[in-house]
């Protein structure tokens, strides 16, 4: 990479430090002082002209610009189809979006952005089709309900009696199995109410935050994690359900909606969740 591109980068860099539209502006001049060579350069000077035209909300420029780059065969990477598929997106053309994104996965079908991409934007179509009937709120808790925490705590207290704390341990969150169910119901009622998922942070593992979000990912993909609310005091959301399987401890005594307990007498396992909910929200 030449001099030049190395500075546009770094100015590029330092205008999504400041959050600057003016500075992404500057590099898009910049750009354009280039000779016809660097200017070639896939990453030091294509890529980064999309991500301004991303940054500046240029739509039209940046789907245009992303195609030409498509058509001439040589600029083969997933960042130049997320920046068509994103422009064509912003622009009302879901379908055509979603199109090239399915076209893309089938030639790097791990890329996480492009399937984040088309999530959000199947999301998007879904939530327009039930616009009419507001989405009732719901909020799933994780320990105890998605996961299934007491029987690893105490499995991990069998195995090593020295540990006083089994939940302070590293990867003890991100490793928890699932809760009969859990994976399925929820997927359930994410497609008829808007889900999130509420969980309060551990005091004795200060990476559970990063590892609650791992597990997120690991069974529901990344776009999910974007659901993903830590919360020590449950009371201050707002929402229609609370789904969580204790009634106090975290403040839930104090949430404006209704508690359903999990693995209460009335709400036993997830299969009576389920089935109340979806009479409720339908």
């Amino acid at each position: 990479m030449t001099e030049n591109l190395l500075k546009i980068k770094k100015a590029q860099t330092e205008a999504h430090k400041l959050n600057d539209p003016e500075l992404f502006e500057q590099v898009l001049q910049d750009l354009l002082t280039l000779s016809a060579e660097e200017a070639e350069d896939l990453h030091g000077a294509k890529l980064v002209r999309i991500d301004c035209y991303r940054m500046l909300e240029r739509w039209a420029e940046m789907v245009a610009y992303s195609g030409e780059l498509i058509a001439s065969g040589r600029n083969e990477e997933p960042l130049v189809y997320l920046g068509l598929a994103t422009g064509l997106w912003k622009q009302g053309k879901g379908e055509k979006a979603k199109q090239v994104l399915e076209k893309a996965l089938g030639r790097w079908p791990l890329d996480h952005n492009l399937q984040g991409l088309l999530e959000t934007i199947e999301g998007a179509d879904c939530s327009l089709d039930t616009e009419s009937r507001s989405r009732k709120i719901v909020y799933v808790d994780m320990d105890g309900v998605m996961c299934d925490y007491s029987g690893s705590y105490f499995e991990a207290l069998r195995l090593r009696l020295e540990i006083e704390y089994p939940q302070s341990v590293p990867g003890f969150f991100s490793d928890l199995p699932p809760i009969d169910g859990a994976i399925k119901a929820v997927n359930k009622l994410r497609k008829h109410s808007d889900l999130y998922v509420l969980t309060a942070p551990s005091t004795r593992n200060p990476a559970c935050y990063s590892e609650k979000r791992i597990w997120i990912e690991k069974h529901f993909g990344y776009q999910f994690t974007k659901k993903l609310i830590i919360c020590p005091n449950k009371f201050l959301l707002i929402g229609d359900y609370l789904i969580d399987d204790h009634v106090s401890g975290k403040e839930q005594e104090g949430f404006k909606g209704q508690l359903i307990q999990f693995g209460s007498c009335r709400y036993a396992d997830w299969n009576t969740v389920v089935e109340y909910l979806l009479e409720k929200i339908l």
